[in-house]
């Protein structure tokens, strides 16, 4: 189910602007794909970190600069724990 969430003082919903990475973590057992998302947000932009669809981190702010630094520490940290970029080719 997508994530359905809007301001109270909005009545446009959240609109996807772009998708920044996508990484997928190759243990047999335990397969996983993360998605960094930014989305339209009442307050600026919202960045959204999406692992198998599921939100695992997300930071609202108007500073382009914040959330472009928060993208790459989030994309080290899982790079870090053994995750690799996915190649254009195999997005859906």
């Amino acid at each position: 189910m997508p994530l359905r969430m809007t301001s109270p003082h909005s009545r446009d919903p959240p609109e996807k602007l772009k998708e920044l990475f996508r990484v997928r973590r190759r243990k047999p057992s335990d397969p996983r794909i993360a998605v960094c998302e930014l989305w339209t947000h009442t307050r600026g932009r919202e960045l959204r970190l999406l692992v198998d669809g599921q939100l695992s981190r997300f930071l609202v702010s108007g500073n382009a600069t914040v959330w472009e630094d928060a993208a790459g520490v989030w994309l080290a940290d899982l790079l870090e724990l053994g995750w690799e970029g996915v190649p254009d080719v195999d997005r859906e």
